[in-house]
């Protein structure tokens, strides 16, 4: 990925169009909207939990893993149960496939003990860990022949997609009046035109934005009143 390679390891930050810009817990917050209050997770506890591991294992001749597979077969032959394993299978299958992907079919047992509690689950500073496993990856790409890359890639896509404005080469790109998380408005049909417009004129074209804008509504005084306000790049007013 193109975006990837501009990663310089000793400014530990991406050089585009010579400036030095650093995706941020910040960023990957507007991004995603994901929770990003507690402790920092630079990486999955290393212990694993044996009871839950033996719960949701499958064996082959690879060996035992949580496989992706058996999560979602199991999602698909249980649906109406609500309980805490799905709760724990359902986290583990986002991990998986969006949070922290590996080039694995299988989720990694240390990311078990994240799950162990159900009531804390969203109380993890789940940006962090999903950042750090992406900044991860591409620190191993600039310093690591025949390793690919891993990790939340649609996280990095947009960050470069909301960085670099295209607006000025397509006006019919719009960054106004919007409300985070900011993923939610790069539909396939703005992707598609971005993607175009990337490979018509190059990558590393358009306008460096210093900041993520978005509509911000802040309680004033009563639940049914709210004033709407521009934050950049992260900042609120509370």
């Amino acid at each position: 990925m193109w975006i990837a390679n501009q990663f310089d390891t000793k400014a530990e930050a991406f050089k585009i169009q010579g400036s030095y810009l650093s995706l941020t817990n910040r960023d990957a917050e507007h991004l995603l909207d994901l929770p990003s209050q507690g402790e920092e997770i630079l990486k999955p506890p290393q212990t694993k939990n044996r009871d839950l591991f033996d719960e949701f294992k499958t064996t082959s001749k690879q060996g035992a893993h949580i496989k992706l597979s058996s999560l979602q077969e199991y999602f698909q032959t249980n649906k109406g149960i609500h309980d805490d394993n799905f709760i724990r299978r359902f986290v583990l299958f986002v991990i998986g496939v969006f949070l922290c992907p590996t080039t694995q079919r299988y989720v990694s047992s240390a990311y078990l003990n994240l799950v162990e509690d159900v009531n804390a689950i969203s109380a993890i500073n789940w940006t962090s860990l999903t950042l750090n496993h992406l900044m991860k990856s591409i620190k191993n790409i600039s310093t690591t022949k025949g390793v690919y890359l891993e990790g939340n890639l649609p996280l990095l896509q947009l960050w470069y997609w909301e960085k670099l404005r295209a607006d000025n080469l397509d006006p019919t790109i719009d960054y106004t009046m919007r409300d985070k998380p900011l993923i939610q408005y790069w539909d396939k049909h703005k992707a598609k035109k971005r993607y175009k417009i990337d490979t018509t004129y190059d990558y590393g074209k358009g306008k460096l934005a210093s900041a993520f804008h978005y509509i911000m509504h802040v309680v004033v005084c009563h639940p049914e009143i709210t004033r709407k306000g521009t934050a950049s790049n992260g900042h609120t007013d509370d």
